[in-house]
C-alpha cells in the first residue's frame, strides 16, 4: 500500500544547504538519494518511512 507523507525541508539561513530535522544536505538529489535507503523519521519509531517514488500529479485543474 502506498502512504503520501508530507515533511517539511528548510533552507538554511545562507541559502546553501537543506535541512530536514537534524540533517543537512547540498542538494534536493542528495536528501532525495539519502532517504532512499535510509528511514525519514516519524512520530511513531516503528514506522519506518522511505522515499520510493516522486509524486505526480496528473490533475491539470491543480495550480501551484
Amino acid at each position: 500500500m502506498d502512504i503520501v507523507r508530507h515533511f517539511r525541508i528548510e533552507l538554511s539561513n545562507d541559502g546553501q544547504r537543506y535541512l530536514i530535522g537534524k540533517r543537512s544536505f547540498k542538494s534536493l538529489n542528495d536528501l532525495i538519494e539519502h532517504y532512499k535507503t535510509h528511514p525519514v523519521f516519524d512520530a511513531d519509531q516503528n514506522n519506518k518511512l522511505y522515499l520510493t517514488k516522486p509524486l505526480i500529479i496528473n490533475d491539470t485543474n491543480h495550480q501551484s
